[in-house]
């Protein structure tokens, strides 16, 4: 009879044995998740500020060089005229 109650409480050991391992694992993989998730977010992040930037100097850019043309056209301008007024 004594072995009954020492078998009883091996199973109840076990048993809890298992469902800390079990808690365990699932803690370590929601852990695992969010490591994960922050890591894509901080990626995403990381991502669309490059792209911000790369949109602001293409603006940048694109108005220097429409500048550009434009100070080159009024140039061309004024030296024709210079040139067919003398």
């Amino acid at each position: 009879m004594p072995s009954q109650p020492s078998r009883h409480i091996a199973f109840h050991f076990q048993q809890d044995l298992v469902s800390v391992k079990v808690y365990y694992t699932w803690t370590s993989n929601v852990i695992e998740n969010k490591m994960h998730l922050k890591h894509k977010k901080h990626q995403l992040v990381k991502r669309q500020k490059t792209l911000q930037l790369k949109h602001k100097y293409a603006n940048v850019l694109r108005k220097k060089f429409f500048l550009i043309i434009y100070h080159y056209i009024l140039l061309t301008l004024l030296c024709s005229l210079c040139y067919f007024h003398n």
